[in-house]
């Protein structure tokens, strides 16, 4: 088999045709064996190939005859083309070549020493990014290496000459002796940087015997080491903050940054292990109108569904394959859409975040689809959500009266255009913020400064505080009421922190289970569920209590619910409690990655701002009790509005409390 294959090169050698079925053989036998690379090595090589072009010719070929040869050659990274002994009957063979053919091998043997024995080698990286063009130039070059074994010594060092030396230098000796032996004194003194070789033995790392530098399971694992490189760079145009954050850890102190748009960016706690970013937009069901009325709650459902850049398979396997999950949230005020990835998956995490957010398209058999699931999530509402729903409806009638829930009758009846309306109309820069956890801030400025979204102030929707009841009979023995009076919003932070604290002295239900409701307010509430509520807004609130029960105690503990909320007052001791429970509250908010992402995003975009912990504990240590007993002045003086569902034969009326 070995003289067969000297044979063949001999041949190879005197037939230029067979040089280029060399070269074509070895580039099919690699091209099939990895087919997966072949776009890849036509796109990154220098050497290019006509796949189909060079399919055709190869059935036409003998790919049998040189197969053999060309893979141990490619296993060994040409390494046998080194001067050595082992080929010694070509030598003698080659005597009978022709003059003009010997000396056309040395200028070639020249050529191929040149390259094997250059010292400025680049850099790892830059050796990976010519690795692929290597493969395809030694498959050029094999037939080369092939004819220089047949070849005598170069008569100068091609080591010296390819590194600057003068021509009496590298004339004045050989680079290596007939026996392989590095002869170079400048080449003896060049250590390796794979085994460490050096002296006679000393070569470059790409020449190292130790491990060939070039190989199919190289190509493949540099590929991902690239794709690996390209996950940590967001393509978008801010690759180069994702290098600024790599260099610097960052400072864990909350950063807000409002952009000439004025889109506001906040974010916090950078080196947190799980990347957290959300886009939110002041479209909550308080910006509904009378023709629009549930379409918050659709823009919340369909969170995930096909987007101008990806279907909603798409998005969801992605999201899935990246470990992630992808949320929408919606409220009174705000819609928010979610992701939370690792952050080697963050530019993953980003483009689907981005694709729902920003490029949603309704299709109308989407939309369709969404009706069994919001009929489903109605349909499992607790009763005691209701009735805040059905308070909400009493107290403020529209804006912040108008239900998160989508009504019964309007299931199903939006329209694609409705909702390309109502998006269009309030999820705009000026009614959005990017927030982010577990990401550099000025990585996240880039990332909102590419969002595709359009300007637009949008419409202020003003809500204020009425007296009313809404009462929805249902069957059963149960009943849900809640009762509210009129507070203040979170735009006066030092009065809703005294609201706050008046919530927990008033009691916010036992800590533990069937433990006794101890506060100011609920210790009056017996044979029931209870518990005080206190909800902000931006401009507005309500501070009453929930009652869950049998339906003749809930009507019991209504009455006197409200007795205690008129003559409501609070000593020192509540004060404190309440304010304890308040700095708690505050760290528990403050320190959980996730409750701390979603607070972000609630002030940037309602107040354009984000507090900071130190100066929310600030505020409540600030709340005295006189700041809490006139809160409680308040809600005694204000008007009350009633929610009821349920069975409410024993529930008095809003004229019987009055």
């Amino acid at each position: 088999m070995p003289h067969k294959m000297a044979e063949s090169r001999c041949k190879t050698e005197q037939n230029d045709s067979a040089i280029m079925t060399s070269a074509l053989e070895s580039a099919i036998q690699f091209l099939q064996r990895y087919p997966e690379l072949t776009q890849f090595v036509v796109n990154k090589s220098s050497y290019q190939f006509d796949i189909h072009s060079l399919i055709v010719d190869a059935k036409k070929m003998n790919l049998a005859e040189a197969v053999e040869d060309i893979r141990k050659e490619f296993a060994t990274n040409g390494s046998s083309s080194e001067f050595c002994d082992e080929n010694q009957g070509s030598l003698e063979h080659s005597e009978s070549i022709d003059p003009i053919k010997q000396n056309r091998q040395s200028e070639d043997a020249l050529l191929t020493e040149d390259e094997s024995t250059r010292v400025d080698e680049p850099a790892n990286e830059s050796a990976e990014c010519n690795v692929l063009q290597d493969i395809t130039n030694h498959t050029k070059d094999r037939p080369r290496r092939n004819l220089r074994k047949n070849g005598s010594l170069p008569k100068h060092c091609v080591f010296c000459h390819n590194n600057g030396a003068t021509r009496e230098e590298y004339e004045s000796h050989h680079c290596k002796d007939e026996w392989g032996n590095v002869t170079c004194p400048v080449l003896q003194n060049f250590v390796c940087s794979r085994c460490n070789a050096t002296g006679t033995n000393a070569h470059t790392a790409k020449y190292c015997p130790q491990k060939p530098i070039i190989t199919p399971e190289d190509c493949v694992a540099i590929e991902k080491r690239w794709q690996q490189k390209r996950r940590r760079r967001l393509a978008r145009g801010y690759a180069a903050h994702a290098q600024a954050a790599a260099a610097s850890r960052g400072s864990a102190e909350v950063q807000t940054t409002t952009l000439p748009n004025k889109l506001v960016v906040s974010s916090a706690e950078p080196n947190a292990a799980v990347a957290r970013i959300s886009i939110a937009f002041r479209a909550g069901s308080r910006n509904e109108t009378a023709d629009s009325l549930g379409a918050a709650h659709v823009l919340r459902a369909a969170g995930g569904l096909s987007t101008k850049t990806a279907t909603a398979f798409g998005i969801t396997r992605n999201i899935q394959q990246a470990g992630g999950s992808l949320t929408t949230t919606a409220d009174r005020e705000l819609v928010s859409y979610s992701v939370a990835v690792t952050k080697d998956q963050l530019e993953v995490g980003l483009k689907y975040l981005e694709a729902t957010a920003t490029g949603q398209v309704f299709k109308p058999w989407e939309l369709a689809e969404l009706t069994p699931i919001i009929r489903n999530e109605l349909a499992r509402l607790p009763t005691e959500v209701q009735a805040v729903e059905l308070l909400h409806k009493a107290a403020f009638r529209d804006g912040l009266g108008n239900s998160v829930f989508c009504p019964d009758y309007l299931v199903g009846k939006h329209s694609s255009e409705t909702m390309q309306h109502y998006f269009a109309t309030n999820c705009t820069t000026n009614r959005a913020a990017v927030a982010g956890v577990g990401v550099d801030h000025q990585l996240l400025v880039g990332f909102a400064q590419s969002l595709a979204l359009e300007s637009g102030a949008g419409s202020e929707n003003k809500s204020t505080f009425n007296t009313g009841e809404v009462r929805r009979e249902g069957a059963g023995s149960r009943a849900a009421v809640a009762v509210g009076a009129q507070a203040v919003g979170w735009n006066s932070l030092k009065e809703a922190m005294a609201f706050w604290v008046l919530q927990y002295a008033a009691g916010v239900g036992p800590a533990t289970k069937r433990g006794a409701n101890n506060g100011a307010l609920t210790k009056a509430l017996s044979g029931v569920s209870s518990s005080s509520l206190f909800n902000g807004y931006t401009d507005n609130g309500m501070f009453g209590f929930v009652v869950s029960g049998d339906a003749k105690n809930a009507g019991k503990a209504v009455e006197a619910g409200v007795k205690a909320l008129k003559s409501l007052s609070v000593t020192d001791a509540d004060v404190t409690r309440g304010k304890a429970s308040a700095v708690a509250a505050v760290l528990d908010i403050t320190e959980n990655q996730s409750s701390l992402h979603h607070q972000l995003g609630e002030e940037s975009a309602l107040l354009g701002q984000v507090y900071k912990k130190s100066d929310l504990l600030a505020a409540v240590n600030a709340v005295t009790a006189g700041d809490v007993q006139a809160a409680a002045r308040k809600v005694a003086s204000s008007k009350l509005a009633v929610g009821a569902v349920g069975n409410l034969s024993h529930v008095p009326h809003l004229c019987d409390l009055h």
